[in-house]
């Protein structure tokens, strides 16, 4: 696996140019930036045929680009500062029943076990816990330092970046269970001369990268079948399967 040092603004700027020109170039490109008014940004937002969550995130990038072409003076106001989204139905969390996750984790390849009890038991997102490495782990303080994430997407190769805001940058405490389970695929599958906790071995290696397929989507392709789970069942990366990028 070539790591590589990445800055941490990068992917985000990729995933503004993603949201600029995938859906708002389509349908306001050809108006004059001056002729944008809030009806606009409205009809664009109401036009988007994507979860109202993932039409706020192309609202947001729209809107921070008005705001800097009014901060430099091309525009004398934002038309999206106080344009109208479509609403968002409030969601509440379920908790996955402790049966479907060890299920799921009996299901796993031997290597990728390991990122349940990350997920579930420390709460590490996708590139957190693929980008954790041994000396993270501090087992005698029962500890994990969370300071660096592992990206895959909208970059030419896998690629080492601190987190995306200073909150991330943590230490949290760890359970019995993920200590347990850490040690055990530790003297199970010893870390790679990057010392990864979550890399593959070589012959796994040829799987879909998490830059064509996310954590959740390919534990669920993975676990589902044989653990006699439904791809509803799933947690999300953050909850469960966080899987560590090739």
């Amino acid at each position: 696996m070539r790591v590589q040092l990445l800055e941490r603004d990068r992917p985000a700027a990729t995933g503004v140019e993603n949201s600029i020109t995938k859906h708002v170039l389509p349908v306001l490109g050809a108006h004059p930036l001056a002729s944008l008014r809030r009806s606009d940004v409205e009809a664009l937002c109401a036009s988007l045929r994507l979860a109202p969550s993932t039409v706020a995130v192309v609202h947001q990038h729209l809107g921070q680009l008005l705001a800097s072409a009014v901060e430099d003076g091309l525009i004398p106001k934002n038309p999206a500062a106080k344009a109208r989204l479509p609403k968002r139905e409030a969601s509440k969390a379920q908790p996955v029943p402790l049966q479907v996750v060890e299920r799921i984790q009996a299901a796993l390849p031997e290597w990728l076990a390991v990122a349940v009890p990350l997920g579930v038991g420390v709460g590490l997102r996708q590139g957190e816990a693929s980008g954790l490495a041994v000396d993270r782990v501090d087992f005698l303080r029962r500890t994990l330092r969370v300071d660096q994430q592992l990206i895959c997407r909208h970059v030419p190769a896998p690629a080492l970046a601190p987190p995306k805001t200073a909150s991330s940058h943590r230490i949290i405490p760890l359970a019995t269970f993920v200590l347990d389970d850490l040690a055990d695929h530790l003297r199970r599958i010893p870390p790679d001369r990057a010392s990864w906790c979550c890399a593959p071995p070589p012959a796994c290696r040829s799987m879909p990268t998490a830059s064509a397929t996310s954590g959740a989507e390919r534990a669920d392709r993975l676990a589902c079948p044989a653990s006699g789970t439904t791809p509803c069942a799933t947690p999300s990366p953050r909850r469960c399967c966080p899987v560590a990028c090739r």
